[in-house]
């Protein structure tokens, strides 16, 4: 391993403990963290942008319990726009340069499906959104996939990350404070994350990537539309307002709601009870 002095700025450190504490579940931090990060210069965009992200590493679930917690502390007072449907953005392609048609191969060997939903949806939409750049996503990217040990992939976000402009140090800390995070950090793992990043330290400095662009890139989006903060679509049980009862228009009370029961009585066994009294009174008066 080269000798390099690990550091990173305020902003990206605060973002990266965001992201972590959140991989490892930890909830409980998640309101100072997010405080932290607005005390460190990040905007509301990065905030939910670094929130966003969790999806392609740790999943919806994990997503939402974050999302939720920093909502309820008050700190995503705002909605922004984030890359949802429409064609596929092109960040895949721009992480992957060179080796994109080699790591399409290699996923469809594995699992055709799974394959397109990591290009089309994780890389198309999720990766291709705004909010935070590559260049932070790259640092995020190093930070999870050194401590969980897969470190095959780290190597190829590791070469896109130097790309994109993070520094050989700046990628040590990120890795560090990954390790720092988490609940039972494994030094053998730890120390397979740090061969990794020398190696493809070594292959930065060698300048193999000759021929591709440095520096932050642009995710192209075809149908810049699709950059949005969604309307809320139909609801699945909203009643339609055009529809009547089979007997016609009736008001609340009238016979025709006789046989349905309100949520409130579900709860009100007496409630239930009588209703179903008042609903055998009407049938024997209509037999009569």
């Amino acid at each position: 391993m080269p000798e390099i002095e690990p550091q990173l700025n305020g902003k990206d450190k605060a973002l990266v403990r965001l992201f972590m504490a959140s991989c490892f579940h930890k909830w409980e931090l998640l309101e100072d963290l997010g405080h932290n990060c607005y005390k460190q210069g990040c905007t509301i965009q990065e905030v939910r942008g670094c929130v966003r992200h969790l999806i392609v590493v740790a999943g919806y679930g994990p997503c939402l319990a974050a999302t939720l917690h920093l909502h309820k502390a008050k700190l995503l007072p705002e909605e922004t726009p984030g890359k949802v449907g429409g064609p596929p953005g092109d960040a895949f392609e721009v992480v992957y340069g060179k080796v994109t048609d080699k790591v399409r191969r290699n996923m469809h060997a594995a699992d055709p499906v799974l394959g397109e939903l990591i290009r089309l949806h994780l890389y198309g939409d999720i990766y291709s959104s705004p909010g935070i750049t590559l260049r932070q996503k790259q640092l995020l990217m190093a930070a999870f996939l050194g401590e969980a040990n897969m470190h095959d992939q780290l190597f190829g976000h590791l070469i896109a990350a130097f790309r994109f402009g993070v520094r050989e140090e700046e990628a040590l800390k990120a890795i560090d404070m990954a390790f720092e995070l988490a609940p039972a950090a494994s030094p053998e793992v730890y120390k397979g994350a740090m061969k990794t990043l020398a190696l493809a330290i070594r292959k930065h400095r060698r300048g193999s990537n000759a021929g591709e662009v440095e520096g932050e890139p642009t995710i192209h989006i075809p149908d810049p539309s699709s950059v949005r903060c969604p309307h809320l679509p139909p609801l699945f049980n909203e009643p339609d307002p055009h529809s009547q009862s089979p007997a016609g228009k009736e008001g609340k009370g009238s016979s025709g709601d006789i046989g349905r029961t309100s949520s409130d009585e579900l709860d009100d066994p007496s409630a239930m009870a009588a209703r179903a009294a008042a609903a055998r009174t009407l049938k024997r008066g209509a037999a009569l």
